[in-house]
């Protein structure tokens, strides 16, 4: 899964973790990719302590940095003999986004608690709207 991108993707994702929060990213440090194809890319991330809202579960003070990883760069994919992307030929390769530090994120948890499953990246007008949602959807199952 590579990173998925608005408000109504965040919530249907909360609803599935253990934990999950909003947080502005603040260090990215990309690792090894494995050799498969399309290859996983792995990155060791971290957030801003002070920006990050609870949307699900708690962060604890000790939680400070997260592993997440993703399917890299890859051939793209075809429906019916025609390229999804229509931008490029028919080998060219896919570029997935990539985690950006200083954009807004909600990361969602669903086992171990070090390892982000789900990145979505949320545009800063979308936030007020998504903590309400996610806050009105925590009360009504408590």
């Amino acid at each position: 899964m590579g990173i998925l991108k608005g408000k109504e993707s965040a919530l249907s994702h909360i609803d599935q973790s253990k934990t999950a929060f909003l947080a502005t990213l603040s260090e990215v440090e990309q690792g090894a990719s494995t050799h498969t194809m399309p290859p996983k890319d792995h990155y060791t991330i971290k957030f801003d302590r002070a920006t990050i809202k609870n949307l699900k579960g708690r962060v604890y003070e000790t939680m400070k940095q997260y592993s997440y990883e993703q399917l890299g760069e890859g051939i793209p994919c075809f429906i019916n003999n025609q390229e999804k992307d229509s931008t490029g030929g028919p080998f060219l390769p896919t570029k997935p986004a990539v985690p950006t530090v200083g954009k807004q994120y909600v990361a969602c948890i669903f086992e171990d608690l070090k390892v982000i499953d789900c990145l979505i990246e949320i545009d800063w007008s979308e936030v007020d709207e998504l903590v309400k949602t996610a806050n009105a959807r925590r009360k009504s199952i408590v």
